[in-house]
């Protein structure tokens, strides 16, 4: 995100990692809703990149090398590494904020439907994703899940907060990117 944000002449001011990911916390927000996107894909692009660069280091590109890869069957650390970069790639891209999938989602329905609508939708899919997660890991008493599932939620609750006061703001959202 910083390299994408950084063509765009947008500074980062802080990174801020936490246990399920991290916020780039930037000077401004992006001009326009193609810069937003661009930005938001930068991510799960890297993560993609890097899986694709270690496939093509083992030298076994054979489908059955793939799918093992892909189903989590790992062989050694390049293996985990591969999966583990597969994973956060395709799960960031998940259309539902606060991912970044869900950004790019909200920046291709802004300019269409508005800004409250457009942030609306992938907001709620995002917090049905979590309390998803979260109502499913009670079957399983799976606490790690319960809490992603928590997390994923309010994130998106959050956005859905954010979302329903645009209409009591003059200009309807503050500096949010043009389309």
């Amino acid at each position: 995100h910083l390299v994408a944000a950084k063509a765009f002449d947008i500074r980062t001011v802080a990174i801020t990692l936490n246990f399920f990911g991290g916020a780039a916390q930037f000077v401004r927000q992006p001009q326009t809703w193609r810069a937003e996107i661009l930005i938001a894909f930068a991510g799960p692009a890297v993560n993609l990149g890097i899986a694709a660069i270690l496939l093509l280091v083992t030298g076994d590109l054979s489908l059955e090398a793939i799918r093992a890869r892909l189903l989590g069957f790992r062989r050694g650390i390049v293996d985990d590494l591969i999966f583990v970069n597969l994973f956060l790639g395709l799960f960031n891209l998940l259309p539902a904020l606060p991912f970044d999938g869900g950004r790019i989602v909200r920046g291709l329905l802004v300019p269409r439907i508005g800004m409250r609508q457009g942030t609306l939708i992938p907001a709620y899919i995002g917090v049905a994703i979590g309390a998803y997660f979260a109502i499913s890991s009670l079957l399983k008493f799976d606490s790690f899940t319960m809490i992603l599932g928590l997390f994923i939620a309010f994130s998106a609750w959050s956005w859905v907060q954010w979302a329903q006061g645009i209409a009591n703001r003059p200009g309807g959202g503050g500096g949010r990117p043009r389309p």
